[in-house]
C-alpha cells in the first residue's frame, strides 16, 4: 500500500521533479499534462535544421545546481556550454568558459597575466560597435533640442 496518493498537475521540470521525489518517498503518483508531450517550457525541436537543435522554450540552465543536473541526467538531457552571443566569440571579444570554477579562474588569470592573451581580446574588433553609442545619442539629442530651442526663440 502506498504511503500516499498524489496527483501532480503539469509535466514541466517542476512537476516531473515533484513526481519523482514523491514516488521515491513511496507515494502513488499520477502526473496530468495538458499538452501531448512532457517538458513544459523545455522543448527542443531537433529536426528543424539538420544538426542544429532549435529551442522553442526555456533553454538556459544558469550555474550548476545539483538538483537541476540530477534531473537533466535522469532525463538524458544534453547540456551544452553555449552563448546567446556567438558573434562575440567568433570575433574574439568573448570566450565561453561555462560554470566550472577552475576554468573561470584559469581563463581570467590568463587574461590578467598574459599580455598576448589580453591584447588578442582587447584588440579584437567588436561586432557590437565601438562602445560610443550613448555619446552619439546624447549628441544627437543635444543638437535636436538646441535647434528646437533656437527656432522657438526666433519666432517668439
Amino acid at each position: 500500500m502506498p504511503a500516499c496518493s498524489v496527483i501532480v498537475i503539469g509535466a514541466g521540470a517542476a512537476g516531473l521533479a515533484a513526481a519523482r521525489d514523491l514516488g521515491r518517498a513511496g507515494c502513488e503518483v499520477v502526473v496530468i499534462e495538458a499538452r501531448n508531450r512532457i517538458g513544459g517550457r523545455v522543448f527542443t525541436l531537433a529536426e528543424a535544421v539538420p544538426s542544429v537543435p532549435v529551442e522553442l522554450g526555456a533553454e538556459f540552465v544558469h550555474g550548476k545546481s545539483p538538483a537541476l543536473l540530477d534531473i537533466a541526467t535522469a532525463a538524458n538531457l544534453k547540456l551544452r556550454e553555449v552563448t546567446e552571443r556567438p558573434e562575440g566569440v567568433e570575433a574574439g571579444t568573448a570566450v565561453i568558459v561555462g560554470t566550472d570554477r577552475d576554468k573561470i579562474v584559469r581563463t581570467a588569470s590568463e587574461l590578467l597575466t598574459s599580455p598576448v592573451a589580453y591584447a588578442r581580446m582587447a584588440n579584437a574588433v567588436s561586432p557590437y560597435g565601438d562602445g560610443r553609442a550613448s555619446e552619439r545619442i546624447a549628441d544627437a539629442l543635444r543638437e535636436r533640442f538646441e535647434a528646437r530651442s533656437t527656432r522657438q526663440r526666433r519666432y517668439a
